[in-house]
């Protein structure tokens, strides 16, 4: 995901469905449209998705992870986003470990994102979760519309 231009648009089949061992680690503000992943039975401690870029967007995701044959010290959410200005629209999530979708401050404050029409089905954790972490950082102007959530196996739709 390297090679892709700052502001480059990926389009992924939509008939096809990737497996994947490894996340899709994006560095710079793209779009990735349609992505349709799941996790292999058994890889713990693996999300599908990780934004370090700001201005990232993730539309039309189906996502699958691998809740029933990970432990729970190895789970991990199957989007995980450290950078703000980013756009998660249309996202549907399917037995993650961990949560669907997981905006944590690592190394500084997370300014501005939307995050809107998700469904979630079987999810170890939150649907979606923002956290600052325990240093003092913050996730701020966050919009979160429309969160729905079929079972969550510890907590709830939005944390």
């Amino acid at each position: 995901m390297d090679r892709l231009p700052s502001g480059a648009t990926l389009v992924f089949a939509s008939d096809q469905m990737l497996v994947l061992r490894a996340a899709l680690v994006l560095h710079q503000p793209v779009t990735l449209l349609g992505l349709r992943a799941r996790l292999p039975d058994g890889l713990g401690g693996t999300s599908l998705v990780e934004v370090r870029a700001e201005n990232v967007s993730l539309i039309d995701l189906e996502l699958h992870g691998n809740y029933a044959t990970v432990p729970q010290e190895q789970r991990a959410p199957l989007v995980a986003i450290a950078r703000g200005g980013f756009t998660v629209e249309r996202a549907t999530f399917f037995d993650s470990t961990k949560e669907g979708l997981s905006v944590t401050a690592e190394d500084q404050d997370i300014v501005g994102g939307v995050i809107r029409d998700v469904r979630a089905y079987r999810i170890g954790r939150d649907a979606v979760s923002l956290s600052g972490g325990n240093r003092g950082l913050k996730v701020r102007d966050v919009l979160i519309e429309t969160i729905s959530l079929e079972t969550s196996y510890l907590r709830g739709a939005v944390e």
